[in-house]
């Protein structure tokens, strides 16, 4: 049983939890790595994929910057990155599906 994992936010504390997947059954399951929340059950797959960016993250960038100041740097390039990720996000669709092509086609 191998398994992948992937950082998301924690519902719950809104800290790193750790979506992980069964490669094998593709049953997913959530732990928050700061609170300890748990999903009690499997997570269906994503119908879709929403990627959500925070203060927090422009914190990991900067540092030395207030919340407030990392939280302004947010609204103010907001829209931008918001167009950016989809624009890559593209790019990123054609590489993992011509990285799974035989994976996905075999099913």
């Amino acid at each position: 049983m191998s398994s992948s994992y992937s950082e998301i936010p924690c519902p719950q504390c809104g800290q790193g939890a750790t979506r992980v997947q069964d490669n094998d059954t593709l049953d997913i399951h959530d732990r928050c790595n700061v609170c300890g929340w748990e999903t009690g059950d499997v997570v269906s797959p994503p119908e879709k994929v929403v990627i959500a960016w925070s203060a927090k993250d422009i914190e990991v960038i900067r540092p030395d910057w207030s919340p407030e100041c990392c939280q302004k740097a947010l609204d103010i390039i907001g829209k931008r990155l918001q167009e950016r990720s989809v624009e890559l996000g593209w790019d990123v669709i054609t590489i993992l599906l011509n990285d799974y092509r035989e994976e996905i086609e075999d099913e």
